[in-house]
């Protein structure tokens, strides 16, 4: 989830009407927009209307996120602004678009977008200035890994060799492209589900770096890279990495009219190359990969029948021999779990499944997030009733309306990720798991009952 303070979230949770504060800060500019005065000091320059939508699109299969963009209308009171140009560059600087209510802290004010600004256009007969903005995808345009091992620049003559944990090279790109990363949350998965993951490149042209993260990093792993509120690059994978507890609830009270259930697109064969030829690629000749494996989802088969789609993935820095099979395999499983079923989903872009507006209270959600999802008129087409109770489902793709109060989300049926063991098997002289701490409870799995439950009637861990 977004993060924000206590006295947000408790402002957040009783809103039910009334002005939504929005501030826009530039940095470095002395300057701040508002569309309500609230700190001393702003200027309510930004006219009604003058925040434009905010679009997250995460394309999952693919490794990453659309890139976020928009733009704030600004009025130009008595030429104020464009008394300011000359001595003050927009363009490159960082922006932060911040929300909050009458009566609440500045300091209590939540950031939903970090980004940076592309243009400042006239607008409204030259009355108004229109900032355009972006995220820092437009950093990670930039290409990398530009010199060869022997310092000269990166050909098929002189060859870059990338070696080492998938996560540790993104960090580096970011590092190289000045990205601020979210290094926490992808520390956590370099060092737990994808613990000891080697890749090894030899590159023939530098990449860009999005492109690279996306298709050679992420993709592979089955995950996906995004911009978060706060404007570091952060990582989602389907393998999870905690248990799949929800950080918040959807119901019928939380959607403005009733959901269509809707099907996700179906993926049931998954083909992965990699070993790739590097005597092929420094060759100049298309590049070759000496391993590939296809992956076909059985149990889907059997219940369509001839039905299939297939998802190719071409892991340049995945070999054979640092687990490349096994890597390959779950990356299928995963993406199985996920799309194998045409599993439930709530799109807000989908005529099939559409997902109407939320109400303003679910605004800190994000990609990643497992929501629970309670409505008795959606179909369950498992149990085979009308009613859904306490599903869980990841939140992919979100929209932001500023000057409408409202949300939009695409979901997706998240309730496979209970499938998944994420428990240690528990050291010799372990206490019993009712008696054991609770730091020990969240790492360990135990002996538990036939019922599968542990003696206090907790459900038994599953080794991961």
């Amino acid at each position: 989830m977004i993060s924000a303070t206590a006295n947000f979230q408790a402002a957040l949770a009783a809103y039910q009407s009334g002005p939504i504060v929005v501030r826009v800060i530039i940095a470095g500019y002395w300057r701040v927009f508002t569309t309500t005065v609230v700190v001393p000091g702003d200027l309510p320059w930004i006219k009604e209307g003058g925040v434009d939508d905010l679009d997250l699109t995460v394309q999952d299969l693919d490794g990453g996120a659309d890139q976020r963009s928009g733009g704030v209308t600004v009025q130009d009171v008595g030429g104020a602004i464009t008394s300011d140009f000359p001595n003050f560059v927009f363009e490159g600087k960082q922006i932060q678009i911040q929300v909050g209510f009458l009566g609440l802290a500045q300091s209590d004010f939540c950031t939903l977008f970090t980004g940076f600004i592309d243009t400042v256009s006239s607008a409204n007969a030259n009355t108004e200035y229109y900032f355009q903005f972006s995220d820092a995808q437009t950093q990670l345009a930039a290409v990398v890994f530009q010199t060869g091992d022997d310092g000269s620049p990166t050909s098929s003559t002189n060859v870059k060799t990338v070696t080492g944990h998938p996560l540790n090279i993104l960090l580096e790109i970011c590092r190289e492209l000045n990205v601020p990363a979210d290094t926490t949350t992808i520390e956590a998965y370099r060092d737990g589900p994808f613990a000891g993951t080697i890749f090894t490149f030899s590159l023939t042209q530098a990449p860009a770096g999005a492109d690279f993260i996306k298709a050679q990093l992420m993709k592979p792993l089955g995950g996906y890279m995004w911009i978060n509120a706060a404007g570091l690059l952060t990582v989602r994978f389907f393998y999870p990495l905690s248990a799949p507890l929800p950080v918040g609830s959807f119901g019928p009270s939380t959607w403005l009219d009733i959901p269509e259930a809707g099907q996700t697109d179906m993926v049931n064969t998954v083909q992965v190359q990699f070993d790739l030829d590097d005597q092929s690629a420094t060759s100049n000749s298309s590049g070759n990969y000496l391993s590939s494996t296809t992956q076909e989802y059985l149990p889907s088969y059997l219940l369509y029948g001839n039905l299939s789609s297939e998802l190719t993935i071409n892991a340049d820095g995945l070999r054979s021999a640092f687990q490349g099979y096994y890597i390959a395999g779950l990356t299928a499983l995963l993406i199985f779990q996920r799309y194998g079923f045409k599993n439930l989903t709530f799109d807000s872009e989908s005529s099939g499944g559409s997902a109407p507006d939320s109400i303003w209270n679910t605004l800190l959600y994000e990609p990643g997030d497992i929501v629970s999802v309670t409505h008795n008129q959606v179909p369950n087409r498992k149990a085979g009733v009308i009613g859904i109770s306490n599903y869980p489902f990841e939140i992919l793709n979100k929209t932001i309306k500023f000057t409408e109060g409202k949300l939009a989300y695409t979901m997706i049926d998240a309730s496979y990720l209970s499938n998944f063991g994420l428990y240690k098997i528990t050291p010799p002289g372990e206490a019993n798991y009712a008696s054991d701490s609770a730091a020990n409870k969240a790492q360990y799995m135990y002996f538990c009952g036939s019922n599968g439950q542990y003696s206090n009637g907790d459900a038994g861990h599953i080794l991961g």
